[in-house]
């Protein structure tokens, strides 16, 4: 076995303890503080898929085997990681009702802009509009608008060069024609 120098032990420990330590201060180890979890990107998580039935029982065996062994130390590890699979059990069963919410929540949002939405038509005093209605003008809206600002013009009725003419002036239009009813 060859001697360690002072400098290769040195560098070995450093090795051995990682890049997060600093040297011995009084026989503890100082740890310098890791990023935190805000600091990293939120990590995207596919949904929860069933673990196939020939790994639960694979499990089921080792943790079986583990609770059996002869050693403490076996037996605690397997307390313990059937202590974690317990906790990231409820863990998972708290993502998905927290997702299920969180879609009823939107659900809930989108129902709600479109009942304001009515609301404020109502309000304005005009029909509640539907998916069949148009806002756009026709060829044949277009037509009748024109007519009646040719007619209001020759009876002197002052009316918008453009546009839709307005209620009143297409009502006496239409009770003076007789056209548009």
């Amino acid at each position: 076995m060859t001697e360690l120098t002072m400098e290769r032990r040195r560098d070995l420990v450093a090795a051995a303890n990682g890049p997060g330590s600093r040297p011995l201060v009084g026989g503890v180890r100082v740890l310098t503080p890791q990023p935190t979890a805000a600091a990293r990107p939120p990590v995207q998580t596919a949904p929860a898929s069933p673990v196939p039935v020939d790994q639960v029982d694979v499990v089921e065996q080792l943790l079986a085997a583990g609770d059996a062994s002869a050693r403490q130390r076996t037996r605690t590890l397997a307390a313990r990681v059937r202590q974690l699979l317990t906790e990231l059990q409820g863990r998972l069963d708290s993502e998905a009702a927290e997702q299920e919410v969180e879609a009823r929540i939107e659900q809930l949002r989108t129902e709600l802009a479109a009942a304001e939405s009515r609301l404020r038509t109502v309000r304005r005093g005009g029909p509640e509009l539907t998916s069949t209605t148009s806002t756009s003008s026709t060829p044949q809206t277009r037509a009748t608008n024109r007519a009646a600002r040719e007619w209001a013009i020759a009876q002197g009725i002052e009316v918008k060069p453009r546009g839709k003419v307005s209620n009143e002036v297409m009502a006496q239009w239409q009770a003076a024609t007789g056209q548009g009813q």
